[in-house]
C-alpha cells in the first residue's frame, strides 16, 4: 500500500509544476515581461514554447490540462489506500498515466518538430508521468502475482 504514496507524491510535484507552467503561459499570453528560471536559451525556453499557438487549446494552455489529471491520479491513489483496493487502483492508474504519456508525447513532439524550442518543466512532467506509468505497471504486476 505504501507504493501508492509514491504516486501521490509524484502527482503532487507534477501538479505544482503544472500550476507554475500554467501561470507562466498566462503571463506570456498577456505579454508580461517576466524572467523565468526555465528560460535558458532560445532553444530551451518555456516562455518561447508558450508564445506559440501549438501550446494552447483555444484559450487553455497545455499544462492546465494537467491541473485536472494529477488531482484525479491523487484521488485514485487515495481511494486505493482507503478502500484497500490497490490492485484496481493500479489498473486505473496504469491506463490514465498511459493516456497522459500519449498526450505529453504529442506535446513534446510538437515542441521538437514545430516549435523548435523545449520547455524543461514540460519535460519534467513527462518524466513524472513516465515514472507513474512504470511504477503502476510494475506494482500492478506484483499485485497480480501475489493474488495467484
Amino acid at each position: 500500500m505504501r507504493k501508492l504514496h509514491v504516486i501521490i507524491i509524484l502527482s503532487i510535484v507534477a501538479f505544482i509544476n503544472a500550476s507554475y507552467l500554467t501561470e507562466l503561459a498566462l503571463k506570456v499570453r498577456d505579454n508580461t515581461d517576466a524572467k523565468w528560471f526555465c528560460d535558458i536559451s532560445s532553444t530551451i525556453s518555456c516562455s518561447n514554447v508558450f508564445t506559440t499557438p501549438q501550446a494552447w487549446f483555444g484559450s487553455i494552455p497545455f499544462p492546465a490540462i494537467a491541473l485536472v489529471v494529477y488531482p484525479v491520479l491523487i484521488a485514485i491513489a487515495i481511494w486505493g489506500l482507503k478502500k484497500r483496493r490497490s490492485a484496481k487502483a493500479y489498473d486505473i492508474l496504469t491506463y490514465l498515466s498511459a493516456a497522459g504519456l500519449l498526450f505529453n508525447t504529442y506535446f513534446i513532439f510538437t515542441e521538437a518538430i514545430v516549435i523548435k524550442s523545449f520547455c524543461l518543466l514540460c519535460l519534467l512532467c513527462t518524466g513524472i508521468i513516465i515514472t507513474i506509468l512504470i511504477l503502476s505497471l510494475k506494482w500492478r504486476q506484483m499485485n497480480t502475482e501475489d493474488a495467484q
